[in-house]
């Protein structure tokens, strides 16, 4: 049939309506082109090419042209088809028809019919050369058969094909495939097999190279190539370089990326490779090094670019530098002959609003009309950020908000979020709800990775405890399960977070999130992108919801030591950056130890480099000290009698820490969201300023280290407090704190007879965590808490059944040990918030103060510098009576039984440790 169709005569198809010309090749690729989209049959075809099939028997290379025009326009089947219809017509074919065809299908990501062609050349007496095998090779390489690709070049190798350095750089530059082969093994195999031909590879290869091994994190195979590079005598390409750079700034590693520069000779150094040797320095926390590129490219031939100056206010600004953020943007660029732009100008407006200049960050929003700049949504949101971060003016970020409509700006989740922040740090929780619940509403439907991780977010601000919002982020985290693998790292923490802290607990979800983390954590490029915070809330959310297996939590242990041990402790290292990555660890090492995964070597790692920070602040703060003598009051083990036991005391002091005894009363103010509206609460900070004075000790002023306090204890109680009395020994007591070896004891009078069975109480608690004065309570939504009991002693007094109870807490939750003895009908002696009016009543007259009371603290001893606390094995255990007041109310009860009596008079003469 085909035959026929052949030596029929046809008229011309082309669209040109003139006769064709046989030696015009425009005409049947017109043709062929017109056909295409009706999926002609070989027939078809046949007869559309009958008047030129004899021009193409006397001149093969009219064939040629057309097939190679028919690849470039991807049509791989007419390709085909049509070396079908040349063969059936004896038009005789040659390697460059096979060729052209074999293009049209790479191009078009046909490698199962390349594949069959290749396979089919040599039914047609056709010896494929070293050009056929390269284009197969690329077609299955680029369509996740690499496998294939490599037996394909194996097979050019054994045939004596001659590969060239196009055949290897056909799968060193292929994109990462989904086969067990990494990109950085196909790399690294294609450079082998060029050393092995004696070829010399070019950019192209070596760029695909670096990358693929930088991306992997395999950097001393980086390293290596760049080396041998070297030793070899040849140039290292401005591309290669740079893609190495470029990788180390995606990790932070800047200290790799000097290394790369100080050990390669730069072929021709640009501005392009430096300004990525800058975003290297800079995302590493550089900025000192970053400053001293941009001087260095000044003095030399290179003329700093905007993106040079960008780089480096943004550095500036991630050290809370804003003057020196400022001086770029009004000094530096304009001597320069550079205009800032949007992005010098909200990189400033970021530094100043981290230093809390909020009035120089609106300055520089109000004036990029007037430079020439269009304010965008990251302008206005930073500015809000920066008016939020004041704690003061929420009113101007709600102005702010409101403004952008009339500049024609959407108000994005961004701003919104933001703006809830600052309503929510200046206490306005009505307004900040509000926001919350119409940028929540605004994100239905959403389903982008962003949507989803923000509508998560303002679901968890709002009002955890109300069975509407948990409904909704139950609902949320079973729509959010399909996109967790096109997630960020950082987008997936905080939907992990967002839904940990709402005790939403979807086995789908969670199973689905644990892969990932772990997927994230395998990939050094993806763990590089998610921020320790995030790591630590990842821990946190899993460890909470009672999720994730032991090796995923060895997993993100191991990172944290990776990144423990590149943490930099310098003179000049952001006191923020230290508290950020410090606080970081902690969550971790806290979630690892709750749930029973925290091993020794993460520990002893975070344990170094916390003591390192705390001393590098100490030095800080010693270098401005001015000489002054701290007031010494006498110290007493026990509270003081009379009148004074109204008054805080001393009870141990050791060089760098103190217990102290608070009574009822007083407020542990450690300026985490003190109340502003009660000015006449004695605050124990007031005390401390007396004994340590801030001039010689800091940290007493510090209230991004709770100005020296360790731990709370609430106003109506009494007890044991405390206080760090420098950064390295409060940094050494929160790691205990972490880690669990930190004992808080009390003694506690509840209503009604416990049972002695009941040994410990498991509840979740909820509380406002950014300062709402309100009650605490037992609920779903809230964090894990446990309380662990030990009954000693059942009490009567007028008829009322009392219960004397030591109590050992594991976690510190907000009024945890009250609002678990309410939980299970058993509040404490006088507490008026959590027991009804009458039985608060009736305990007035019996004990005029809440009837708890820490009694015992116990520490371990912090090990020298270098030395490992397990080696010291020394404990401090510090334990002081039952305060006056407390002990009378005691004594008037009555035992129920001898036991209970002997019980009682025992804690009233020495308190016992739990056990």
């Amino acid at each position: 049939m085909l035959g026929k169709a052949v030596g029929a005569r046809a008229a011309c198809q082309a669209s040109d309506p003139r006769p064709c010309a046989a030696n015009d090749v425009r005409s049947p690729l017109a043709v062929l082109v017109g056909l295409a989209p009706g999926r002609p049959s070989e027939e078809q075809l046949a007869q559309a090419l009958v008047t030129h099939l004899e021009s193409w028997r006397a001149e093969p290379k009219l064939a040629t042209a057309v097939l190679s025009a028919l690849s470039k326009h991807q049509l791989p089947e007419i390709s085909t088809k049509v070396l079908r219809v040349m063969s059936a017509a004896r038009v005789e074919l040659n390697v460059y028809h096979c060729n052209a065809v074999l293009s049209a299908c790479e191009r078009s990501s046909r490698w199962q019919q390349a594949l069959v062609l290749l396979l089919g050349m040599s039914r047609q007496a056709l010896e494929a050369d070293i050009i056929s095998c390269n284009v197969a090779a690329r077609a299955c390489s680029r369509s996740d058969a690499w496998e294939i690709a490599v037996r394909l070049l194996d097979f050019a190798q054994t045939a004596a094909l001659g590969p060239t350095v196009v055949t290897f750089s056909s799968v060193a530059a292929s994109p990462p495939s989904l086969s067990t082969w990494a990109p950085w093994l196909r790399a690294t195999w294609a450079l082998r097999g060029l050393q092995e031909t004696m070829l010399q590879p070019d950019c192209q290869v070596l760029t695909a190279a670096v990358s693929a091994c930088s991306s992997a994190g395999e950097w001393p195979r980086s390293l290596h190539m760049l080396s041998k590079m070297r030793r070899g005598s040849m140039a290292i390409p401005g591309p290669v370089l740079n893609c190495a750079l470029a990788a180390c700034a995606t990790f932070g590693h800047w200290a790799l990326a000097l290394s790369m520069m100080m050990a390669s000779e730069i072929a021709a150094v640009d501005v392009r490779t430096l300004n990525v040797f800058m975003s290297a320095c800079e995302k590493d926390g550089q900025w000192e090094a970053a400053l001293a590129i941009l001087s260095l490219m000044i003095k030399s031939i290179v003329e700093p670019s905007r993106v040079t100056y960008n780089t480096v206010i943004t550095a500036n600004a991630r050290a809370s530098r804003w003057q020196a953020a400022l001086h770029g943007l009004g000094a530096e660029m304009p001597q320069s002959g550079l205009h800032p732009d949007e992005i010098s100008q909200n990189a400033a407006m970021s530094a100043c609003g981290k230093c809390g200049s909020w009035f120089r960050a609106l300055d520089l929003l109000w004036k990029m009309p007037g430079a020439g700049l269009l304010a965008d949504a990251i302008s206005y949101s930073t500015a809000i950020s920066a008016l939020g971060a004041s704690g003061q003016q929420w009113q101007m970020a709600l102005e702010l908000l409101r403004l952008m409509p009339q500049a024609r700006l959407l108000q994005d989740v961004v701003c919104q979020s933001a703006a809830a922040t600052a309503c929510e740090k200046a206490r306005q929780w009505r307004v900040s709800a509000q926001l919350l619940l119409a940028t929540s509403n605004s994100l239905e439907g959403n389903p982008t990775a962003e949507g989803l991780s923000r509508q998560a977010w303002c679901l968890s601000r709002l009002d955890g405890v109300e069975d509407e919002s948990r409904l909704k982020a139950t609902l949320l985290a079973r729509s959010a399960t399909p996109h967790l693998n096109r997630m960020r790292p950082q987008e997936l923490a905080v939907l992990l977070r967002s839904f940990a802290s709402m005790s939403v607990l979807d086995s789908t979800f969670v199973s689905e999130a644990c892969r990932q983390v772990s997927v994230v954590l395998a990939s050094w490029r993806l763990a590089a992108e998610l921020p320790t915070r995030s790591l630590g809330d990842v821990a946190w959310a899993l460890a909470t919801l009672g999720a994730g297996d032991p090796q995923l939590f060895e997993a993100m242990q191991q990172e944290l030591v990776k990144r423990c041990a590149a943490f930099r402790v310098k003179d000049d290292t952001p006191g923020t950056a230290c508290v950020e990555f410090t606080s970081a660890a902690l969550l971790l090492l806290w979630a690892c130890s709750f749930a029973g995964q925290l091993m020794n070597s993460a520990a002893q790692c975070a344990q170094m480099l916390l003591h390192r920070i705390g001393r590098s602040l100490d030095q800080r703060a010693s270098s401005a000290v001015i000489a002054s003598c701290a007031v010494v009051l006498p110290l007493s083990g026990t509270p003081p009698d009379g009148d004074d036991g109204d008054l805080p005391s001393v009870v141990l002091e050791l060089p760098d820490r103190l217990v102290l005894y608070k009574p009822p009363g007083w407020q542990v103010d450690d300026g985490q969201d003190d109340p502003r509206d009660k000015p006449e609460r004695d605050r124990l900070s007031s005390f401390v300023h007396l004994l340590l004075p801030p001039q010689r000790w800091p940290i007493v002023d510090d209230v991004q280290h709770q100005r020296g306090f360790l731990h709370r204890l609430d106003v109506p109680s009494s007890g044991l407090v405390l206080v760090a009395k420098t950064h390295e020994a409060y940094y050494d007591l929160k790691l205990q704190l972490a880690m669990g070896s930190l004992v808080r004891d009390y003694v506690v009078l509840c209503h009604g007879w416990l049972s002695p069975g009941l040994s410990e109480v498991k509840a979740r608690v909820h509380w406002w965590a950014d300062g709402r004065q309100s009650l605490s309570s037992v609920a779903a939504a809230g964090r894990p808490a446990r309380t662990l009991l030990k009954v000693l002693a059942h009490v009567l007094h007028d008829g009322q059944s009392l219960s004397l109870v030591a109590v050992r807490i594991d976690t510190g939750r907000r009024h945890q040990i009250r609002t678990h003895l309410a939980h299970i009908g058993h509040p404490t002696v006088c507490d008026g918030k959590y027991s009804s009016v009458a039985t608060q009543l009736a305990s007035e007259g019996f004990c005029g103060q809440n009837f708890l009371h820490r009694y015992h603290l116990a520490t371990d001893v912090m090990a020298p510098a270098g030395q490992q606390r397990a080696q010291t094995g020394q404990r401090h255990h510090v334990i002081t009576g039952i305060p006056i007041p407390l002990a009378a109310a005691l004594r008037r009860t009555s035992p129920r039984d001898s036991a209970s009596a002997t019980e009682i008079e025992r804690w009233l003469r020495t308190p016992g440790c739990f056990s």
